[in-house]
């Protein structure tokens, strides 16, 4: 009788695990590019396609190679990152992550992480490794929002990769002062080390 309940149960998970999206069977998905369009197909083959819902609060939008815009910011970067990062958003319960990416030239995915930036609206950010609070968001609803950089713990480049990595993470500071609030949010910049 064991056995039989045994064969059952695994039948079950395998069964179960093969209609399971992609994501959630552990399949890569691929970057959003640095022009913020994840291509439908690559979306498709991942089993991802689906209609956007209200609890998509976090999602960019694109205002040219070099702005990326979120409900809550915006942040502009240098000439020379055109075509050279990726980014990705995730909004879980630690708050909204945008984070961006060098671009692999030869794959066009995301090679290494150059920092985040995280609104949070507790204290639990001071818990990460090598974070900068920049400042305080006020949205249009009035919630309020910790603004923190973080920027990566450990070596991010491969050897052929390291000085286009480089190139970009060194003006990390220059793009984190351009954050500008979106229409009806405001924001307090409070460190003095990204004015």
């Amino acid at each position: 009788m064991k056995m039989k309940n045994l064969v059952f149960a695994l039948t079950c998970i395998i069964t179960v695990s093969g209609t399971l999206p992609a994501a959630a069977r552990g399949a890569y998905i691929p970057s959003i590019s640095a022009t913020g369009i994840e291509t439908e197909t690559a979306r498709d083959q991942a089993g991802l396609l689906q209609a956007e819902t209200e609890e998509d609060s976090f999602k960019v939008e694109i205002v040219d190679d070099l702005t990326v815009t979120t409900p809550y910011y915006s942040i502009t970067v240098p000439d020379h990152w055109a075509d050279s990062y990726t980014f990705e958003t995730v909004d879980n319960f630690t708050g909204k992550w945008l984070k961006l990416f060098h671009t692999d030239p030869h794959t066009g995915f995301a090679d290494g992480h150059l920092f985040s930036i995280l609104l949070t609206e507790d204290e639990e950010y001071k818990k990460i490794a090598d974070n900068d609070l920049l400042g305080e968001l006020e949205d249009f609803d009035g919630n309020e929002y910790h603004v923190v950089a973080v920027f990566p713990t450990d070596v991010q480049y491969t050897k052929e990769g390291r000085n286009a990595y480089m190139a970009l993470f060194k003006d990390a500071e220059d793009v984190l002062a351009t954050i500008t609030p979106a229409v009806g949010c405001e924001y307090d910049k409070t460190n003095p080390r990204f004015p």
